[in-house]
């Protein structure tokens, strides 16, 4: 087998195809950087037929520093802020904060932490608060407005399995309501 591919590219008339299907002229383009507006060469290639052909996306700027540091346009800037505030005014953002809050687990659990802390809540049955407890649905969840204040309990995770083994009993369970304040999510939004 070594001795048939010798003979191909041996053959005169095969190795001149072969060059000419793999072999472009390359050239040199000098350009003018966008930012700096310092000169730099890029390499293009030209077709058999003679045409130039720029390979994938050609450079603007002679370097990274230069691309990385160019500055939009105050057209380009304009375009940009109206669009986003057209989305915010018109759609509305998921993320944003809401006013209509009314149990702390709609919260995330970084707000929730804040919560907790601002007001010093522990657990509502022995008072531990070395690390974050659980929020015990009193009635189940299975009721409407299980998530309202008045039906969960902050305790701790010790608490919370001896609720749920009925070592407890839920009429012991200080609700959540009588720990946090009536305004706990405006003078939240306050901090």
């Amino acid at each position: 087998m070594g001795n048939i591919g010798k003979k191909i590219y041996s053959d005169p008339i095969y190795r001149e195809k072969l060059s000419k299907a793999v072999t472009l002229k390359r050239i040199q383009i000098k350009k003018e950087c966008l930012k700096c507006h310092a000169t730099f060469e890029v390499t293009r290639r030209i077709t058999r037929d003679g045409r130039e052909v720029i390979d994938g996306y050609e450079k603007r700027f002679c370097s990274r520093k230069c691309a990385n540091g160019r500055q939009h346009t105050r057209e380009w800037n304009r375009k940009i802020k109206t669009g986003i505030n057209t989305f915010f005014s018109n759609k509305g953002y998921p993320y944003t904060r809401r006013k209509n809050i009314t149990s702390i687990l709609e919260l995330s659990r970084r707000s929730i932490i804040r919560v907790i802390k601002q007001y010093d809540l522990k657990c509502s049955l022995c008072g531990w608060d070395k690390h974050f407890g659980h929020f015990h649905h009193i009635k189940g969840k299975k009721v409407k407005g299980c998530n309202e204040h008045s039906n969960l309990s902050y305790v701790c995770p010790n608490c919370h399995t001896l609720i749920h083994a009925h070592k407890i009993m839920e009429t012991e369970v200080i609700p959540l309501s009588a720990q946090l304040p009536e305004n706990w999510f405006n003078s939240y939004l306050e901090r």
